[in-house]
This record gives structure tokens, C-alpha cells and sequence, in this order.
């Protein structure tokens, strides 16, 4: 036969069940907010690559036009070697 736990035990675990309790929301609440900033992280980080290519894409069109290079597939871009 068992014996029952004493009051005051009782009331420990009881709080001890709580703390944890309270303990594993506060951390699925930390993890929500960490995975929701990874993913606005992402999503900033690709828009500045994506502003990066376009940046990129103009600098060099735009110095291909300052020094005569024709643009790619244009008819003065293809060459005809004998």
C-alpha cells in the first residue's frame, strides 16, 4: 500500500508541474518569434539580392553603352569568323 503524499508535498509538485508549464510556453513562444524573424530575415535577404542582380544587370548594360559594346543577341553582337 502506497501512502498518499502530504499536503505540503502536494502543493510542491504542484507548483514544480506550473513552473514547467509556464517554462515550455515562454520557450514555444521564444521559438515562434526566432522562426518568424528567420523568415523576415529571408525575405529581406532576398529582395537585397534581388535589388544586388538588378543594380548589377544596369551597371553593366550601362557601361556596355558608354563604350560601345553592342548588347548581347543585337546584330552587331554576332560575329561571323572565316
Amino acid at each position: 500500500m502506497s501512502v498518499p503524499p502530504s499536503p505540503l508535498q502536494a502543493e510542491v509538485y504542484r507548483i514544480d508541474f506550473q513552473t514547467e508549464r509556464e517554462e515550455r510556453e515562454k520557450m514555444a513562444e521564444e521559438r515562434d518569434r526566432l522562426l518568424e524573424e528567420i523568415n523576415n530575415m529571408r525575405l529581406s535577404n532576398q529582395q537585397l539580392r534581388d535589388q544586388m542582380d538588378m543594380i548589377s544587370t544596369e551597371q553593366l548594360h550601362d557601361l556596355q553603352r558608354r563604350h560601345g559594346f553592342p548588347a548581347a543577341g543585337s546584330p552587331q553582337h554576332l560575329v561571323l569568323y572565316l
